[in-house]
């Protein structure tokens, strides 16, 4: 949820960050991995290609700036991003200053806030957050000095925003027509009152087309198989899927309806779901259809945003490492002495990998997570924490838990 969007000296993808980054450029692994292969490696990747989620700016008054000279980040990348936004109905002020390179200090006159707090800037924010039209000066012509182009800009007057005056800022409506591309669920919140919960095939395009048409929402759908509607705090009711009737690939649901509408289903914590195979067959959900472990017979478990991944999402809530306490050898070397003395034991191969571990999360993320054996494991860590498993299920008995 934004109120606006700015961006300076921006790359549209992290590839294209530096020749170091660039995927499979010059990895020896092109000349033997497989074409098919080869793009489930990079679909891992695109939640994070800015380029291609670019439909979900619109709507969003958005600010682009860099300088001329840019010899750190070559300007061709932020004019591309602005053609797509352009291209896709976005709202874009752009700005290339003439005579500046990277992330420069001074705009106008000596210490000005430059790159990131210059007058445009503050002028910019100040106007979001009091709903006002986002008044820029347009330095593409000519000189910076220019003082025509200023008349209609009005920075803050001390130069910083006023903490003390009362924001009125509020989330710009959604747009009459607009649409929602999803890569990743899980890294991915809402837009315009709709949530992605899941897709048909993961990891590729997502989306859902939003018209108003003749006073009723139309979407269309595209690789969705769940999505959810969510009360959104709008200027005005016409813009809100609980006062029109809504058309989902060609299935109505009336808002004159008591337990058919949109706005009886976000009462009722459901969702819409369609069918496991491409077929549009929308109907109402439940949201424990897609818990980690089986509701009931009729619903076998489904991944949601919480369990999508990527792994990392793990780490970016409470979470503990349970290590396995069944060791086969040292079972077997006090049954039979069957066991080496001088091979190292799995479970302290396993609590030594845990560690690890947790170390490297202690340097990285100054996070401080516990070690436990799966014997120690309560209900309420269990419950109230994301968990990492190290040992197999016949090693570790918290694995039997989740199977």
């Amino acid at each position: 949820k934004a109120l606006a969007v700015v961006t300076a000296a921006g790359w549209m993808r992290k590839e294209y960050y530096g020749d170091s980054n660039i995927l499979f450029e010059h990895d020896i692994c092109t000349s033997y991995v497989d074409a098919q292969l080869k793009a489930i490696f990079e679909s891992s990747v695109v939640e994070s290609y800015v380029d291609l989620l670019s439909p979900n700016l619109k709507g969003i008054p958005i600010l682009a700036r860099i300088g001329q000279e840019d010899r750190a980040v070559p300007p061709w990348q932020q004019r591309r991003m602005m053609r797509i936004l352009h291209e896709g109905g976005s709202d874009v002020f752009w700005e290339e200053i003439p005579g500046k390179e990277h992330w420069w200090w001074d705009t106008e006159r000596q210490s000005d806030g430059g790159c990131i707090n210059d007058d445009n800037m503050r002028a910019f924010f100040s106007a979001v957050l009091h709903n006002q039209s986002h008044a820029v000066v347009d330095y593409s012509a000519g000189s910076t000095r220019t003082k025509n182009r200023k008349k209609n800009l009005k920075p803050p007057g001390n130069g910083i925003l006023d903490e003390e005056k009362k924001f009125v800022a509020s989330l710009p409506p959604a747009p009459e027509e607009f649409e929602m591309v999803v890569m990743n669920p899980a890294s991915q919140g809402s837009r315009g009152g709709l949530r992605i919960l899941q897709l048909h095939r993961p990891f590729a395009q997502g989306r859902i087309s939003v018209k108003l048409l003749n006073e009723t929402w139309v979407l269309t759908t595209r690789n969705i198989r769940r999505f959810a509607f969510e009360e959104i705090v709008s200027s005005s009711p016409r813009f809100h899927f609980f006062e029109r009737d809504v058309i989902v690939d060609g299935v109505v649901f009336s808002r004159a309806h008591a337990q058919g509408s949109i706005e009886a289903l976000v009462r009722s914590s459901q969702h819409l779901c369609s069918g496991r195979s491409s077929a549009k067959m929308w109907r109402s959900c439940r949201g424990d259809e897609m818990m980690s472990q089986r509701a009931d017979e009729r619903f076998p478990a489904e991944k949601g945003p919480d369990t999508y991944g990527p792994a990392r999402l793990v780490a970016e809530s409470p979470f503990f490492f349970v290590v396995g306490s069944h060791d086969d050898c040292e079972a077997n070397e006090r049954a039979d002495c069957n066991c080496s003395l001088h091979r190292t034991s799995l479970s302290r191969l396993m609590m030594s990998g845990a560690v690890y571990l947790a170390n490297l999360h202690h340097s990285a993320g100054d996070a401080n997570p516990q070690i436990l054996l799966d014997k120690q494991l309560g209900e309420r860590q269990r419950s109230g924490s994301n968990l990492i498993l190290i040992g197999s299920p016949r090693h570790n008995k918290m694995v039997h838990h989740f199977q």
